[in-house]
């Protein structure tokens, strides 16, 4: 039988995007460590850009029957398992630099169910008639003089089922993720995405996010 991983052991991933054909201190109890994923993407190609002779994709609209909200408790069991899957999207970019330690839903569980009290910590999901079908998960973060990083917003992690996509709700959870995170004092908010997921990287560019910093690895 596996054992349950610790916190240390899991990796939540920032973000991969839920719409597109294919994105994460608290003045008392610490938050618990959560290491992050990579940055921005090769230029795009040709085929990436929308040609000016043909119609526009239709835009995307949500749902009358979907709406994003804060999670409960007894989301966490739905909202774990797609936190899994990112994980292991992340992993199948790159395993060398992304980590994967199995039983990984158990161990986001147990993550997110102390994450879920936290003052400094935010999770939201998008729910299409009863059905939990993407998540967003942000936090509160204190100056951090290694990265020159003011005080900030961080949006660790982002995705959708990918049954459910097309439907707006990955853009609508970014959406209310910056709204509730300016309402508690953010000024502004980072993420880090995979360099190797360009479909995330044009998502949040359209959502107003620039690109800043890149990660590089190398193997010893």
């Amino acid at each position: 039988m596996n054992r349950p991983v610790t916190a240390e052991q899991v990796i939540p991933r920032l973000a991969v995007d839920d719409d597109l054909h294919g994105a994460e201190a608290d003045e008392g109890e610490p938050p618990t460590q959560h290491p992050l994923g990579e940055q921005p993407r090769a230029p795009m190609k040709r085929s990436d850009r929308h040609d000016p002779l043909l119609p526009r994709p239709p835009e995307r609209t949500i749902t009358a029957s979907m709406q994003v909200r804060p999670a409960r408790p007894k989301d966490l069991p739905a909202v774990s398992r797609l936190a899994a899957e990112l994980v292991r999207l992340h992993h199948r970019l790159d395993p060398p630099r992304f980590m994967l330690v199995e039983p990984i839903e158990e161990g986001y569980q147990w993550f997110l169910s102390r994450e879920i009290k936290r003052k400094g910590a935010l999770i939201l999901v998008a729910e299409d008639e009863g059905t939990i079908i993407g998540y967003a998960y942000a936090t509160l973060e204190p100056r951090n003089w290694n990265d020159l990083l003011d005080a900030c917003g961080k949006l660790n992690d982002v995705y959708v089922d990918p049954a459910a996509r097309r439907k707006g709700a990955g853009r609508a959870l970014v959406k209310e993720t910056l709204a509730q995170l300016r309402a508690r004092g953010a000024p502004r908010v980072v993420l880090l995405t995979a360099w190797k997921n360009p479909d995330a990287h044009a998502f949040f560019e359209s959502l107003g996010y620039r690109r800043t910093m890149l990660e590089m690895t190398t193997e010893l």
